[in-house]
């Protein structure tokens, strides 16, 4: 998981300079308003969405948002049942 945050990160700063540090707020945003983030809440289970807001706070560090979404989308993966879909596939590189 460390890879993929710190690959987020660097992407993330490259892209959109030092100040785009936003993680923070999207994860309280999914967590108080998740209809106004799209696909990025829908249909969560209340129990991730408990343990999320266990971890969240208005001043986590943007690695942990980082590293929060990307668990909580994996979540969903098998929340949705989407691993025993036959058009989904996992695919490791």
């Amino acid at each position: 998981m460390d890879d993929m945050v710190n690959s987020h990160c660097r992407a993330q700063f490259n892209k959109h300079g030092p100040t785009e540090r936003n993680g923070n707020i999207r994860m309280n945003a999914i967590l108080t308003t998740p209809e106004s983030q799209g696909w990025r809440a829908r249909d969560m289970s209340s129990k991730t969405r408990e343990l999320l807001k266990y971890f969240c706070h208005t001043n986590i560090i943007h690695e942990l948002a980082v590293a929060l979404f990307w668990f909580m989308r994996n979540m969903l993966y098998f929340e949705q049942i989407l691993h025993r879909h036959p058009r989904m596939k996992v695919i490791f590189l």
